[in-house]
């Protein structure tokens, strides 16, 4: 009933400060990419995973009341919550509790939505505040607001369901607990996340950031990688233009040539030709002028 079951999912669009610093100085600024990319999805998962993790060792500390359980799952979500926003918590706290409910929880469908409910109500209003204000003041302001709001949802969860879900008499048994043991309870289990929060965020951030530096940079490799290729094969299919346009040309000439010589035999040929018919008339005419004369000769002679 004071559990805060949830699972905070990261806005990677988010300007993130480091919370050891003064206010808007030193912020870190993440690069903008799609919210649905798979780097993004799989750093989700595996949030919802630790924050599962985390969910089991919390049930190992003492219980509060007989039935009060400190969780420390709100921790892993709302820093979670801070690098990817509100709404991925949200969808974290509700894959986080369902699991929950299947596996290892006795409380049911109404020990779900109480989860959901408490983790929301402290994940989601600090995040939405930090959305705004990236600062340090920003993120205490936000988990202040956050704890605020938990204490808030589950005082009044408390008082209205409780009763009902463990057939307790609200005015004899649920009302007296509400200031002595559900108000500090809640204020409690608040204010321990929001210290959690703070000191190990900017470890969380930093890891993320190289993380993603290394990423980056395999992509800036393999985007290198690309460009050098297709520069290459740009550089191969000139060539193989050069070499056919001169493969043409070289065709083109020799075809030039064989057409010249061609062009040269058929009129050396045709020269020839000529030549031995004026050579073969000059010799008639010599065989008929000497045939001539020597019927000249004849004739005078008789």
């Amino acid at each position: 009933l004071g559990e805060a079951k949830a699972s905070r999912v990261f806005s990677s669009n988010e300007k993130e400060c480091i919370f050891m610093s003064e206010p808007n100085a030193n912020a870190i600024k993440t690069p903008s990419r799609p919210a649905t990319n798979v780097r993004t999805i799989t750093s989700l998962a595996m949030l919802a995973a630790i924050a599962y993790v985390v969910m089991l060792l919390s049930k190992m500390l003492p219980q509060v009341s007989g039935f009060l359980q400190m969780d420390l799952k709100d921790t892993v979500i709302c820093i979670g919550a801070f690098l990817f926003g509100p709404l991925s918590a949200a969808v974290i706290s509700i894959v986080v509790a369902v699991v929950e409910m299947f596996t290892v929880s006795d409380t049911g469908p109404i020990g779900c939505i109480m989860n959901v409910l408490a983790t929301c109500a402290f994940c989601c209003t600090a995040a939405f505040v930090y959305k705004k204000f990236h600062t340090r003041k920003g993120a205490v302001i936000g988990l202040a607001l956050g704890t605020v709001c938990l204490t808030v949802v589950m005082l009044l969860w408390n008082y209205l369901i409780t009763p009902i879900y463990m057939g307790m008499d609200r005015e004899e048994i649920v009302v007296p607990m509400l200031i002595p043991v559900f108000l500090p309870f809640n204020l409690v289990k608040g204010g321990l996340n929001m210290a959690l929060i703070l000191l190990l965020y900017k470890p969380v951030k930093q890891f993320m950031e190289k993380r993603d530096a290394f990423y980056q940079q395999e992509h800036d490799s393999a985007a290198q990688d690309r460009a050098q290729a297709e520069e290459y094969k740009k550089d191969c299919e000139a060539k193989l233009q050069n070499l056919e346009t001169e493969l043409q040309q070289k065709r083109a000439d020799a075809q030039q040539e064989i057409d010249q010589y061609r062009q040269a035999q058929r009129k050396e040929a045709q020269a020839q030709a000529d030549q031995l018919v004026a050579d073969a008339h000059a010799a008639a005419q010599r065989e008929h002028d000497k045939l001539l004369a020597q019927s000249q000769q004849e004739i005078r002679d008789l």
